[in-house]
């Protein structure tokens, strides 16, 4: 598992874009990077999230 990491915050009914930087690229290219996970540090019930189906992953590199 990678030491890189993107902080965002969700709200409930939110739609945003998550920008990842460049050095992400890497590991996607050579294949040590299988995926995303979204992950929280708290127990908390407050903390639970399920995500529409629809969810969109664009990966655009320039």
């Amino acid at each position: 598992m990678s030491s890189e990491y993107v902080y965002a915050t969700f709200n409930r009914g939110d739609a945003l874009w998550i920008d990842l930087p460049s050095s992400f690229f890497a590991a996607f290219q050579n294949g040590t990077a299988k995926g995303i996970a979204l992950y929280t540090a708290s127990g908390d019930d407050a903390y639970y999230a399920i995500f529409d189906d629809s969810a969109i992953l664009k990966i655009t590199y320039q």
